[in-house]
């Protein structure tokens, strides 16, 4: 902080300086010395990368793979091991398992030379490093083959140490049209309820995001949908519509209006029964006769 005076006048000037932060640790040759790409400078493991354990089901987002090479090595060879003895049922070829047990007995050896005090170089790590890799990328391609293969079970799978992929609940297209209840509100402005069936509940069905509106000016309401006019999507269970905007009507004149639910995937559900009610009078009219009542 730095003050200057001058002109009678005394001025004080704040500097901030920010400090930058080093790493808190070094470049490591080995793999189980670098820290996790999925972890903050204090090694704790950042929030969108914990595994959910609920119910035995990780998160998609946490990596099953091990990181630490002596940890990665134990997984592997249960792996190696499981293939080798049944590679049918788990949806691979015994050729795809026998490499990938190759690939598994080169990366032990070059780990163990590695890891030796009387043997450990920058080149054996290195070799060991790029041993890893190989068996590494065998490792996810048959993850991926055996996770698409059906008749794989979740207790195989878990038995290898892969992710346990969550069942996504089919969506399923509303069954039951809403109760559609209209009332006139002013002029050709009508307010509409839309209700759960038979039920009082002001909320929306489950698995249903909202409703498309209908409507219609007769004495006779069409049976055909496609003869209404679509007054548009709504996420909520109360609107309002008024009549008359896109021209003409009389005064007195009968409406109506019908609903639909629908899911998230926009799939509707079946009509709901119309329900009527009757227009006083326009409402641009309805509104300057008020005007003209208030003046």
């Amino acid at each position: 902080m730095e003050s200057h005076s001058g002109g009678g006048a005394s001025y004080v000037f704040s500097v901030k300086c920010r400090k930058r932060v080093q790493p808190c640790w070094d470049r490591a040759d080995s793999a189980d010395e670098r820290p996790s790409p999925h972890k903050n400078a204090r090694g704790r493991l950042d929030a969108r990368f914990r595994g959910n354990d609920k119910n035995g089901i990780e998160d998609m987002a946490h990596d099953y793979i091990p990181r630490p090479d002596d940890q990665f090595l134990h997984w592997t060879d249960n792996m190696r091991k499981l293939l080798s003895a049944s590679p049918e049922s788990f949806g691979v070829t015994p050729a795809q398992a026998s490499r990938y047990a190759d690939l598994f007995e080169v990366f032990a050896e070059k780990y163990r030379i590695a890891i030796e005090p009387t043997t450990r170089t920058k080149p054996s790590v290195g070799a060991k490093n790029d041993a890893r890799r190989e068996l590494e990328r065998e490792t996810r391609s048959l993850a991926q083959l055996i996770q698409a293969t059906s008749h794989v079970t979740n207790q195989q799978k878990a038995d290898l140490g892969l992710t346990l992929r969550r069942r996504q609940t089919p969506i399923a297209r509303p069954t039951d049209p809403p109760r559609v209840i209209v009332e006139l509100l002013r002029g050709s402005t009508v307010h509409v309820w839309l209700r759960d069936g038979d039920t009082s509940s002001r909320g929306k069905p489950d698995g249903v995001a909202g409703a498309t509106v209908f409507s219609y000016v007769g004495d006779q309401p069409p049976a055909s949908v496609e003869d209404w006019k679509l007054e548009g999507l709504t996420t909520r269970t109360e609107l309002d519509i008024t009549f008359g905007r896109d021209g003409h009507i009389e005064r007195g004149a009968q409406v109506w209006v019908t609903a639909c639910w629908y899911n998230s995937r926009g799939q509707w559900g079946p009509v709901a029964e119309a329900k009527s009610t009757y227009v006083q009078c326009p409402t641009l009219w309805f509104e300057n006769a008020e005007l003209r009542k208030a003046a």
